[in-house]
């Protein structure tokens, strides 16, 4: 009996949905010098099922990541809330209503229940949501991946001091956010807060 893979076609490349799983990819089975911060941007391709017909969820979409190799959770946690606090600030300067919310996904999957309240407990995602016609968006996210990651791609402390890596990132949906302002404050970016305007050089 045949089975399904003898009927499917081995890919040469597959579409990504994340930034920061390349930066695991390229350091696989090496060692790192800690701390290390990397920032990429890409598109990056999700089907999500729902919603995928209007600008709500692109299937394609840009996305702004911050990621950050370090020995200490407690760094990894500070770097979340920081990047977390200027996301907020400026939404708050600029009066764009939105709100944080802890989630629990996507590192997990749908079995593994146990591990994603364990996530959920812990706050290990957290997204920020911004009201939209209809409901909110999750416009970023702020993940604390513990060593789950570099686990899984044996990324290993090049100081001999025997401490273990940890990791955690920010991601910004770029096309999300545009289209949660246009939906708060109009077409017209000129009638928009003269201050955003001024901050974001529009």
């Amino acid at each position: 009996r045949a089975s399904g893979t003898d009927h499917l076609q081995a890919p040469s490349w597959v579409l990504s949905p994340t930034v920061c799983h390349h930066c695991f990819e390229a350091r696989k089975d090496s060692d790192m010098q800690l701390p290390l911060t990397i920032t990429a941007i890409n598109q990056c391709s999700r089907y999500e099922v729902h919603d995928t017909h209007g600008m709500r969820r692109l299937r394609m979409y840009w996305m702004r990541e911050c990621v950050l190799f370090d020995e200490e959770e407690a760094s990894v946690v500070n770097f979340l809330d920081n990047l977390m606090s200027i996301t907020t600030d400026a939404l708050q300067r600029w009066g764009i209503s939105h709100q944080v919310v802890t989630a629990n996904d996507p590192f997990f999957s749908n079995s593994a229940t146990s591990k994603r309240a364990f996530q959920t407990m812990f706050a290990l995602k957290r997204e920020l949501k911004l009201p939209i016609p209809g409901g909110s968006l999750a416009c970023a996210s702020f993940n604390n991946h513990q060593r789950s990651l570099v686990e899984s791609f044996n990324i290993q402390n090049v100081d001999a001091s025997g401490k273990r890596v940890t990791s955690g990132c920010v991601a910004w949906g770029l096309d999300r956010l545009l289209f949660a302002l246009f939906s708060q404050l109009g077409v017209e970016v000129n009638d928009w807060p003269a201050q955003m305007r001024s901050e974001l050089e529009l």
